[in-house]
């Protein structure tokens, strides 16, 4: 599927971001050295994943083994709320619950994504017989089905994180400062506007694969590369699953830009204020 500049999104960014934006208010009220330590471990967790966010975005990187990063920062984020005072560790840790889960969905993800990119996706070129045709149709209907299964957990995720919350202990005040935070550090909705983008994408390159199936034999591929149809309804039908596939493909893209530029700007504001705190 690479003919479509497709990037494969990094999910590191809302796992670091979700633990940070959790807790960093009180974090930075704290006067004790490991709590202050363990906020920049934190802090350089986030300085990471924008990192890799940056060189996704920029170069149309697709990056390696989202899913066991996820697993490591996941980890790493649980060893530095050890650090921190026992009120302030449980948005950390109950973030941390709550995204573990997203290992197992991302491993899937990835393997349905490789599978199907190897294997050319749409690509005319590589539609060399029916029987090639329906194995890519299989290896769609995975990827989509894949994919919706993180959609669910991102529209659930925000309730899921409240529902760990209400398992602790905290003052009424501080939970409702938390899922402010939450909100503001996970960037839920970027991540929305990714995962639909997707979803519309791959059942674009779905009915694309039916098309071509059903119309087997009567189309061909030029020396060119593109497709020549014999009849003009298979052909107009073609062109529009090409714009699908486009649109969204640009709407992914500029909802990856949008968080990128979020995420710059929640890090120079974490500057600013250990600047003001004297951290």
């Amino acid at each position: 599927m690479r003919e479509r500049g497709r990037i494969l999104w990094l999910t590191l960014a809302i796992v670091a971001g979700a633990g940070l934006g959790a807790g960093i208010v009180y974090f930075s009220r704290l006067g004790l050295p490991d709590s202050r330590k363990a906020l920049r471990q934190l802090e350089e967790l986030d300085k990471n994943s924008l990192t890799a966010l940056k060189e996704s975005v920029g170069n149309d990187h697709v990056p390696d083994n989202i899913s066991g990063r996820i697993q490591d920062y996941t980890v790493r984020i649980g060893e530095a709320a050890a650090g921190l005072g026992v009120n302030e560790r449980k948005p950390v840790l109950a973030a941390q619950r709550v995204f573990l889960p997203m290992v197992g969905l991302m491993a899937d993800y990835e393997k349905a994504f490789k599978e199907l990119d190897s294997a050319g996706g749409s690509s005319p070129a590589t539609l060399v017989s029916q029987e090639v045709i329906q194995e890519q149709i299989v290896l769609a209907r995975r990827l989509l089905a894949a994919n919706q299964a993180l959609l669910g957990f991102f529209r659930s995720v925000e309730a899921q994180y409240r529902v760990e919350l209400e398992k602790e202990a905290l003052p009424g005040e501080m939970k409702t400062q938390v899922m402010s935070g939450f909100r503001t550090g996970a960037s839920i909705d970027l991540y929305l506007k990714i995962r639909e983008s997707d979803d519309q994408l791959t059942a674009s390159v779905l009915k694309l694969l039916e098309l071509l199936s059903r119309s087997w034999g009567t189309w061909s591929v030029q020396p060119k590369g593109e497709l020549a149809f014999e009849r003009k309804a298979d052909l107009t039908e073609y062109q529009t699953r090409q714009s699908e596939m486009l649109a969204a493909t640009e709407r992914q893209r500029s909802a990856q830009k949008e968080l990128l530029q979020r995420a710059e700007q929640q890090q120079r504001w974490q500057k600013q204020h250990a600047a003001k705190t004297g951290r």
